[in-house]
């Protein structure tokens, strides 16, 4: 068994109940490794503490703060774990039982972030596609690109990792997630399980608000990251950045069906980096046909 204790740090927002009991039944059965569930209950009208009343487990804190959305929330969870290693888990997926211990096997004391496979799902758990990545040691740039491909529940952080790091930015609507894990991986190398982390519930819906607050978020990570580094501005880098930027909104639009769109944003990404943009195009294969094997499923009768 891994020594070290692990919080699991876990943002709730107006959960489905049954979503939220699998999730949370999940992240206490994780083996050979002592971990502390901390749940933020993020200021819902019915107090998340209600909704788990039937666990009777010394591992599972609820912490209740005032309705702030779930970076302020992970905050929240930051500031009272008291375990040497963080993961932070998602109130409605699933959590392989022995991953949290892989993860912190491959940390061992060392300033290493650790990350293993995440399959996405449907509404009800059935695999669509696994998302990967092989990279390993310093990788701050490649996730700027969109090359590590990684859900932040795969991710298991040592604390003092997270405190160079900083706290999790509220401002951010969406991609709130890459920002952070941007800054944490200016921090510290990553080393890679190749195992299953968590099954993930994906979201198919979306809105041309969502796609526009998307890219508003990866430009502000990409500007982020120049801000830090002003010496890579007006380099190959900020190009390729551009156009992986332009590259991840054509595979957003083209996996929900908007071919038009899609193709316009991929000629963008081809004019700022004709490497990105194929680079980013083979890799929506696997997502394409994992959308079109999901609407097959639903036309089903």
């Amino acid at each position: 068994m891994h020594g070290d204790l692990v919080s699991l740090v876990m943002p709730v927002w107006r959960p489905q109940r049954d979503w939220l009991t699998l999730a949370v039944r999940s992240a206490l059965a994780q083996r050979d490794c002592r971990v502390e569930l901390v749940v933020v209950d993020d200021g819902n009208p019915e107090p998340v503490a209600e909704l788990l009343s039937d666990f009777d487990e010394p591992a599972l804190r609820v912490v209740r703060v005032e309705h702030g959305g779930p970076s302020r929330a992970r905050n929240a969870g930051i500031d009272v774990a008291r375990g040497a290693l963080i993961r932070f888990v998602d109130a409605d997926d699933v959590y392989e039982p022995d991953s949290t211990a892989r993860l912190a096997r491959l940390i061992a004391g060392d300033s290493v972030i650790a990350y293993g496979r995440t399959v996405f799902c449907d509404a009800d758990l059935r695999p669509v596609w696994t998302m990967t990545s092989r990279l390993e040691g310093r990788v701050a740039a490649q996730a700027v690109l969109g090359h590590f491909r990684v859900r932040i529940p795969s991710l298991l952080f040592p604390t003092s990792v997270i405190r160079a790091a900083g706290p999790w930015d509220p401002s951010f609507p969406v991609c709130g997630d890459l920002e952070f894990i941007v800054r944490a991986l200016e921090h510290a190398r990553v080393r890679r399980d190749p195992a299953v982390a968590m099954w993930y519930r994906k979201n198919i819906g979306s809105t041309s608000a969502d796609f526009a607050s998307g890219d508003d978020g990866i430009r502000r990570v990409i500007e982020g990251y120049l801000d830090r580094h002003p010496e890579l501005r007006g380099t190959a880098f900020e190009r390729r950045a551009i156009a992986s930027r332009h590259a991840v909104a054509a595979r957003a639009r083209a996996t929900r069906g908007m071919p038009g769109p899609a193709l316009k944003r991929l000629g963008q990404s081809l004019v700022a980096d004709p490497r990105e943009a194929a680079r980013e195009a083979w890799a929506a294969l696997p997502a394409l046909r994992g959308h079109a094997a999901g609407a097959v499923r639903r036309r089903r009768p």
